[in-house]
């Protein structure tokens, strides 16, 4: 399931319009705290690489700021794995680290990316199932037009042949005009037979693309309860996260305890032993 997933993942980087825009817009706020809140407005799916983000940062001019604007758009940063050309724009080792940590406890949002995987898949579900309901209609159209026309032709032989018969039935024996009868009566059996053929090759033709509607439906089903499956993990592993935070913190509380009860018996000892001294 998961490879299934990963396999749908094409988001791309901000588009250069897009980006070039949103630079514009940064360059024009005249306060830095204007340039954080649009950051702070892009949409969850956002997506930047690496050197868009450092140009990002390059739109503040005090490191203060630059390490706001980084917490910000760190969950949209994909290409993690040249960080370092990120964190050497700070000039100074302890904003550098501070970068660092931002990256680190801030990974790529993969669930977002995931999302709109699945948002694509089922618009294209969407525009297949589209296509084959106006191919459908469209062959149901161009076989009735040919149906009909094959009718209004064999009315037309049908009025030809009656009027001619009309002029010529006076020189008909009763036998000529019972065999005529006959063979006009074949051709109508003839011609109701090839119609019933064709709406049976209409039938089918309905039926295999209900058939396929059925099968992206059920794809679709199965889209959405991956997409679930995807999200209780997610739930569980914050869950997981939250009781390993728990338990450092527990830990570290006992060792500072421990640290404050040894000092305050040094001081206790010193004390009485500085007394004893003077006696």
């Amino acid at each position: 399931m998961w490879l299934f997933l990963l396999s749908l993942i094409t988001v791309d980087a901000m588009p250069s319009a897009e980006y070039g825009q949103l630079t514009s817009t940064l360059e024009q706020a005249s306060f830095s705290s204007d340039q954080l809140r649009i950051l702070e407005s892009l949409p969850t799916h956002t997506t930047l690489t690496m050197s868009q983000s450092v140009a990002l940062l390059a739109e503040f001019s005090f490191a203060s700021d630059q390490l706001k604007a980084l917490n910000i758009i760190a969950p949209y940063i994909q290409d993690r794995d040249q960080q370092y050309l990120l964190i050497e724009t700070f000039t100074f080792s302890s904003d550098k680290q501070k970068a660092s940590d931002i990256l680190i406890q801030t990974p790529y949002n993969r669930h977002l990316e995931m999302e709109t995987a699945l948002r694509r898949e089922r618009a294209e579900q969407n525009r297949l199932t589209q296509e084959e309901l106006t191919y459908r209609e469209q062959i149901r159209k161009e076989e009735l037009a040919k149906i009909e026309r094959e009718r209004l032709e064999a009315e037309r032989l049908q009025n030809d042949r009656y009027t001619r018969d009309k002029t010529s039935r006076r020189q008909l024996s009763l036998d000529e005009q019972r065999e005529m009868l006959k063979d006009k009566t074949e051709l109508v059996e003839i011609k109701q037979a090839l119609l019933e053929e064709k709406m049976k090759a209409l039938e089918l033709k309905e039926r295999h693309l209900e058939h396929k509607e059925e099968t992206l439906q059920k794809k679709e089903l199965e889209l959405q309860t991956q997409n679930l499956e995807l999200k209780q993990w997610e739930i569980r592993l914050k869950e997981w996260e939250r009781r390993l935070h728990q338990r450092r913190d527990a830990q570290a509380s006992s060792t500072s305890n421990r640290s404050n009860s040894r000092s305050s018996a040094f001081y206790w000892g010193g004390y009485d032993g500085t007394r004893r001294s003077n006696h």
